[in-house]
């Protein structure tokens, strides 16, 4: 059968790992980056490390504690387990050690230890660029800190409120753009003639909200304390993930992200700017979702 294949073609036998079938499962697989290890490849020392005899027995592709690079949730927002060098981080949040004892001394720790470990024990195969220095940084390294305090940063927004009181996620305005939370009552259209929509029935818009504007995003963020991270020493075609965390005494919880999408204005130097809204999704007395805004991320 191997002279039907294309000559010209590759063909790349893969095995989805434990954590590729749960993602199969989930419905959530999406293949969107390919990256090789020679985790497992055997070196001689002859001319250019190349084998002058046959290489050993060749075993089935397996799965590792670090096929999962980042922490990850479902679409309820569950954490899912996350297994780390030297922690474990449950679903509902507890962080543990590999042997079983209480959590680590910081969750700072146990989150940026554990993904960096990971990425670092799949031992990728890279090129690096000519004048590359392979570092990272961002500035400022310290911690960032808010003040909370009476009228700031709640000057334009109630500094307590009852959950019950919030208005849902399908009455957010900060989702009133996008076409899922949309008012859009079933309708039937004629295949021949287009615009001739009939109604199926008479339905009541319950958000009665209208879109918010990139314009009052503007006026709600200059009000509002503000903190600028840089990031240099990047590459030409470097991906930037964030995940954003709270961290207690109770364990790990991973905020919520809402898109708004690329703000009309342009920064200072002209570059595109996005804006996201990080917070928690807290179900109501009714149990209706509602979002609790926390930050306002801009990214340029």
């Amino acid at each position: 059968m191997a002279g039907l294949i294309d000559a010209k073609t590759r063909v790349i036998d893969a095995k989805l790992t434990l954590v590729g079938r749960r993602s199969l499962v989930d419905g959530g697989l999406s293949i969107a980056y390919a990256s090789f290890s020679d985790v497992g490849a055997v070196y001689t020392r002859g001319d250019n490390n190349v084998a002058d005899e046959p290489l050993g027995l060749g075993f089935e592709a397996f799965s590792t504690p670090w096929d999962e690079l980042s922490f990850t949730s479902d679409e309820l927002g569950i954490m899912r387990q996350f297994v780390g060098d030297e922690y474990i981080v449950i679903s509902d949040g507890t962080v543990k050690n590999q042997s079983g004892s209480a959590a680590p001394p910081s969750m700072l720790t146990a989150i940026s230890s554990g993904s960096f470990d990971s990425f670092t024990n799949q031992r990728l195969i890279k090129t690096v660029a000519d004048g590359a220095d392979g570092g990272f940084s961002f500035i400022p390294s310290r911690v960032i800190t808010f003040t909370v305090r009476d009228g700031s940063p709640f000057s334009v927004e109630p500094s307590e409120a009852i959950i019950d009181d919030v208005e849902g996620l399908f009455a957010d305005r900060r989702l009133s753009k996008v076409t899922n939370f949309l008012f859009l009552p079933p309708i039937q259209r004629a295949v021949s003639s287009v615009g001739s929509e009939v109604s199926l029935g008479t339905y009541m818009n319950v958000s009665e909200i209208d879109q918010l504007t990139d314009g009052e995003i503007e006026v709600t963020i200059s009000d509002l304390q503000t903190r600028t991270l840089t990031f240099s020493r990047l590459t030409d075609s470097h991906r930037l993930m964030i995940q954003a965390f709270e961290t207690s005494d109770d364990g790990i919880k991973q905020l919520d992200v809402i898109e708004w999408g690329q703000l009309s204005e342009l920064d200072d130097d002209g570059r595109a700017r996005y804006l996201y809204f990080l917070g928690k999704v807290i179900d109501d007395g009714s149990g209706i979702p509602t979002f609790v805004n926390i930050f306002d991320l801009v990214v340029r």
